[in-house]
């Protein structure tokens, strides 16, 4: 698959938005209700470490493609 740089750009701002906006919302909660962003983001390195390693992607950055290849 083949990704542009500007929807890859897209795609992480508006998740880190998301995790702003819900910190911004819970200021005044108790602070373990933040407690599920680090299992996300464990669960997210995990999977990005078991696809790169188990099933070969390879990742190839240029300036104007994102490529993700897929190698049997």
């Amino acid at each position: 698959m083949v990704y542009k740089a500007s929807t890859i750009k897209v795609v992480q701002f508006s998740f880190f938005m998301l995790i702003m906006l819900f910190i911004f919302q819970n200021k005044d909660s108790y602070p373990w209700t933040l407690y599920y962003l680090i299992p996300c983001a464990l669960v997210i390195l995990a999977t990005v470490f078991m696809n790169f390693i188990f099933l070969k992607w390879y990742f190839n950055v240029s300036n104007t493609y994102f490529r993700i290849t897929y190698i049997q």
